[in-house]
């Protein structure tokens, strides 16, 4: 399929870069290797600014959980969420060329990807010194020209900067992946096996959060999570957005009947996007 799209135009899609972070390897998983896809440092206001077709960004580890940046992003961005990404994450210890010895004393990487790796660390690294950088591809970089020290990647960072590896799947938990959602300024149509979410808000008062949620238990809809996240300071101290993933599609007549019930107990409604869901397969040591 990505093939036969690059034939017609060539789609451009914008990650948060560097290059060779498991972002970028969500971008080819999702669109195919024929995409042209772009580093950038905010992928909300690049797609915003119709600079590229679409962007991918992570949402939340499940062993870290949730990526909060992303979801702030949301509560001034008009773009809709038009797929998502699971990704299966493998951490890998890995060295520049200058390191023939193998001596570590230096670990560099990003924090959810220490915290992924926390007792194999202390267990095999007690001593090295951990220094957080901004991404996982940063840290492979410095450790290119950097002697006695190691970084902590995926292999397409490994692959990007000629490091070697030198042990694989570090991670704590064997079953440990990354949801990415796929960026645009236009919506999916439903496809029969869809989610949804829903940015919502309500005065702060006694039963208020019941006022949003009890239509969609009422209406049996399932909802998958939710997850709260402090208002913009207009709206006052103590008070929350609450984002909602529920089964089903916006255009689904049902959930328009919930979400006009809501909308009349006074909440303020935002729909991310409808999008296809999209299943965990089961683990295996050797995925890459």
């Amino acid at each position: 399929m990505s093939a036969c799209l690059a034939l017609e135009f060539p789609i451009k899609v914008a990650y948060m870069g560097p290059v060779g972070t498991f972002t970028q390897k969500a971008v080819i998983k999702h669109f195919g290797k024929s995409v042209i896809s772009i580093p950038v440092k905010d992928v909300f206001n690049t797609i915003e600014n119709k600079k590229y077709n679409y962007g991918v960004v992570p949402l939340e580890n499940s062993t870290e959980g949730i990526v909060n940046n992303t979801l702030d992003s949301f509560i001034y961005s008009k773009l809709k969420i038009c797929g998502e990404v699971i990704l299966p994450i493998h951490q890998n210890l890995m060295i520049g060329k200058k390191n023939i010895n193998k001596n570590i004393e230096k670990i560099y990487s990003h924090q959810q990807s220490f915290a992924q790796c926390r007792n194999w660390l202390n267990n095999n690294y007690p001593i090295a010194k951990r220094i957080l950088v901004s991404s996982n591809a940063e840290a492979s970089k410095i450790v290119k020209t950097e002697s006695k020290s190691a970084a902590i990647a995926g292999d397409i960072a490994a692959s990007y900067y000629s490091l070697k590896i030198i042990a694989k799947n570090i991670e704590d938990r064997i079953n440990n992946y990354t949801r990415f959602l796929i960026l645009s300024d236009k919506d999916v149509g439903p496809t029969g096996d869809d989610k949804t979410l829903l940015m919502l808000s309500i005065k702060n008062k006694i039963g208020s959060f019941y006022l949003l949620i009890e239509p969609f238990y009422r209406y049996k809809i399932e909802i998958l999570r939710i997850i709260n996240r402090p208002a913009p300071e207009t709206n006052g101290v103590w008070n929350y957005i609450f984002f909602i993933e529920i089964k089903g599609h916006r255009k689904s007549k049902l959930l328009e009947k919930i979400l006009k019930e809501v909308d009349m107990r006074g909440a303020e409604i935002k729909i991310l996007g409808s999008y296809p869901e999209q299943l965990i397969r089961e683990n295996k040591s050797n995925e890459e």
